[in-house]
């Protein structure tokens, strides 16, 4: 039987990682090209017709959340009422089991067992509701990007692919489990909030809040007093994480998707490697943007890492 989710999963953390810890060991700046994005990116180099069609603006970044923000809200939707006795929830059971006939001796898909997971599953597109609409928010009302600022047609797909099989990760797990048929919408609300998920979603929302201030600081190197754009060079950011770390943003947002795992009890499979592969590229994207920074930079701050204080 296989695992569509699972599959691209492991395709995408294995050929993702393998090529950063290339690039990072070798340092091989062509390479490097079908990777990194933004300022580590050698635009100006980039001619011909190839490089043209390859390289977006980064201004596309809002693609993703806009993307992200339309699949994980109907989820949620979608969510609730599979365990709702509506006329909605019967049309989903039955879109649900005609998908299943089809599939069921060809797909296998890896469901929730209990109504914890279940509750899990539910809190955690919650969570990604909150993340997504924020991040879109920042893309569009607080980053300022570089006219020349590039990311690669790869890292463009890639962040599409990203979020929709998050999304089915999350959301296949509840709607093929037939636990509509053991729990009902009100056990669904009842276990929802606890004392553990208040708490976390709580940490969640501080260490998103944080998050924001990082891209802020960033955005406020381009800015006046007045909040007025008035150039597109790069600076030193300063203030907050950024006198730790180069990359404070891709530390928390692997905070972020720890949070979501920890939440979870580290239960859903599919779950446990979209967190390896967020650890791994911020990991890998905030080393190549710290060793941008130091050779742009003669005089740039020696107490600094790359993203993990006093480690890495």
């Amino acid at each position: 039987m296989f695992d569509p989710i699972l599959a691209y999963w492991i395709v995408v953390f294995s050929s993702i990682t393998s090529y950063g810890i290339y690039i990072i060991l070798t340092e091989d700046e062509q390479a490097s090209s079908f990777y990194v994005y933004g300022k580590s990116l050698a635009v100006t180099k980039k001619k011909g017709l190839f490089w043209r069609y390859f390289l977006v603006p980064k201004t596309y970044f809002s693609h993703f959340y806009i993307l992200s923000v339309s699949i994980f809200i109907p989820s949620l939707v979608i969510a609730i009422l599979y365990y709702a006795p509506s006329k909605p929830g019967a049309q989903i059971h039955e879109a649900i089991d005609s998908l299943m006939k089809l599939s069921k001796d060809l797909v296998k898909i890896k469901v929730a067992q209990d109504l914890n997971q279940v509750v899990s599953l539910v809190f955690t597109l919650i969570l990604m509701v909150v993340q997504c609409s924020r991040r879109l928010y920042e893309c569009l009302f607080i980053s300022v990007y570089s006219n020349n600022s590039r990311i690669n047609l790869l890292h463009y797909v890639f962040g599409h692919s990203f979020y929709i099989f998050a999304a089915l990760s999350t959301l296949c797990p509840i709607v093929f489990s037939k636990t509509s048929e053991s729990f009902s919408v009100n056990d669904l609300f009842d276990n929802l909030l606890n004392k553990e998920r208040a708490l976390l979603f709580v940490l969640f929302v501080y260490t998103s809040h944080h998050q924001q201030k990082c891209h802020k600081i960033l955005a406020n190197l381009r800015k006046d007093k007045t909040g007025n754009v008035i150039t597109e060079q790069h600076y030193v950011p300063s203030g907050g994480l950024f006198e730790y770390v180069s990359c404070p943003h891709f530390l928390l947002e692997t905070i972020l998707y720890f949070i979501i795992i920890l939440m979870q009890k580290f239960s859903i499979f599919y779950w446990n490697v979209i967190f390896l592969l967020v650890l791994s590229t911020q990991t890998i994207n905030a080393i190549t943007n710290h060793r941008w920074y130091k050779m742009k930079y003669k005089d740039y701050p020696k107490v600094r890492r790359a993203i993990f204080p006093r480690l890495l």
